[in-house]
């Protein structure tokens, strides 16, 4: 339905990673189910600041976007944001405290990057 709008371009990964340049800044996607922490006493973060640190070893990016959790969370660091899903709290993502349908707005400037990020509510 949508092949007809020219302003949509559709990129669909072929490994783990997708890259995409915003303004000048290199963001990657990732499912993030390669990310493991077990409910840490950390939570998500120590081992997610971990995987973009050794990711940034192989391809640099300036920002990651990742959904496994199906909950919203955006990094202290300002390196990574862990999308909300559509469906809300499914059986799956409440095992990870998700709560509520969203997705998320991000606003990123040239000079910047990502200079901010807010859950957008589904309902």
């Amino acid at each position: 339905r949508l092949s007809d709008i020219k302003n949509i371009a559709w990129d669909i990964a072929t490994g783990q990673f997708s890259y995409l340049d915003i303004l000048g800044r290199k963001f990657r996607f990732v499912h993030g189910d390669g990310v493991k922490y077990a409910g840490g006493v950390g939570g998500f973060a120590i081992p997610l600041n971990k995987a973009v640190e050794k990711w940034d070893k192989s391809i640099k990016a300036d920002f990651t976007c990742l959904g496994h959790l199906h909950r919203w969370e955006y990094s202290r660091n300002g390196k990574w944001l862990v999308n909300g899903c559509l469906p809300g709290a499914t059986p799956y993502g409440l095992q990870f405290g998700a709560t509520e349908p969203m997705q998320t707005a991000m606003l990123v400037t040239r000079e910047r990057g990502v200079v901010d990020a807010k859950p957008i509510f589904a309902r």
